[in-house]
């Protein structure tokens, strides 16, 4: 399911958002479903992913559990992947790569073909 930030901010009465306000919007929702996991991570943080093609979100993700699939990972699923070309991913923290294991990293780069990243 692809959403709209821009869509949602007409829904209520404001105006699409653009450039720095978009980033901060997408940002906003990567550390709001990062939050989703409170408590459950230990000891890794909260982390979300948001992937974006302007105002459409076209994937996102959590880590919600210790040992269970990365958020990177989860948010390239949900595109199917092929919408990821070309999109920005939006990062609470740096990307998961700890540990030897590759792919959350993987899933940015290789399979999805992001061509940028904004973390905070």
């Amino acid at each position: 399911m692809a959403l709209s930030c821009g869509a949602l901010a007409l829904a209520l009465g404001g105006t699409p958002f653009s450039g720095h306000a978009l980033d901060a919007t997408h940002m906003q929702r990567a550390a709001g479903i990062a939050d989703k996991s409170a408590g459950c991570t230990s000891p890794h943080p909260n982390f979300g992913c948001v992937i974006a093609r302007g105002e459409r979100v076209v994937g996102e993700g959590f880590l919600y559990a210790q040992g269970t699939k990365c958020a990177e990972l989860q948010a390239v699923e949900m595109s199917g992947g092929e919408l990821c070309k070309g999109a920005t991913a939006y990062l609470n923290l740096e990307h998961g790569d700890c540990h030897g294991d590759d792919s959350a990293l993987s899933a940015l780069i290789q399979v999805s073909s992001i061509t940028s990243f904004s973390l905070t």
